[in-house]
């Protein structure tokens, strides 16, 4: 069964970054900010989007990224097979069927140090 998920367009337009570590030892405590739904919507949809391309690509597609900004997605990533960056393309799809998409997947050669599969 494939699930659509529909998110707002300036969820798109998020960058999605870590949050900032808690101060330690000085005291002081992070002040309580309410959650922001766009960069949490951008934040599941990215990590969706890992996972999909993870288990499509059998876990072969290194180094991956997922970015979602000016209303589009861009998977960066490496691998060492043409095939598994056209595996990472159909797991997008699936999930994102007719959204701008950039594949910025590099295929390197086996002996790149790339590593090996089982």
């Amino acid at each position: 069964m494939m699930s659509v998920f529909i998110f707002p367009e300036d969820a798109l337009d998020t960058k999605v970054e870590p949050a900032p570590a808690p101060h330690q030892g000085t005291g002081q405590e992070e002040p309580l900010v309410p959650e922001d739904p766009a960069r949490h919507a951008a934040a599941a949809l990215a990590q969706l989007l890992e996972r999909q391309i993870g288990q499509q690509t059998f876990g072969r597609l290194h180094r991956l990224s997922i970015e979602l900004t000016g209303g589009r997605v861009v998977v960066h990533g490496c691998t060492a097979s043409y095939y598994i960056k056209q595996l990472a393309l159909h797991a997008v799809r699936e999930v994102l069927p007719s959204m701008p998409l950039e594949l910025d997947v590099q295929v390197l050669p086996s002996d790149s140090g790339l590593p090996k599969s089982p």
